[in-house]
């Protein structure tokens, strides 16, 4: 069987490098979307302003590299 390389398998090594040599905790939370929890509307909210300012500083950090988002 052939093993593919996945599209982007650069980047999600950039990402993954990032990660590592970060010198602040990360932690990643699934949050179910429209499940009728209370606060889910906030979370969902608050997951769209981490996800657009993490794509800006990650596009940042990015383009000098070469890389388009």
């Amino acid at each position: 069987m052939r093993m593919r390389t996945h599209l982007h398998a650069e980047l999600i090594q950039a990402i993954s490098n990032l990660l590592k040599h970060c010198p602040h905790p990360i932690h990643f939370y699934k949050v179910k979307a429209h499940s009728g929890i209370n606060g889910n509307e906030g979370a969902d909210a608050c997951a769209r302003t981490c996800y657009d300012e993490a794509s800006a500083l990650l596009a940042e950090i990015l383009r000098p590299m070469g890389w388009t988002t």
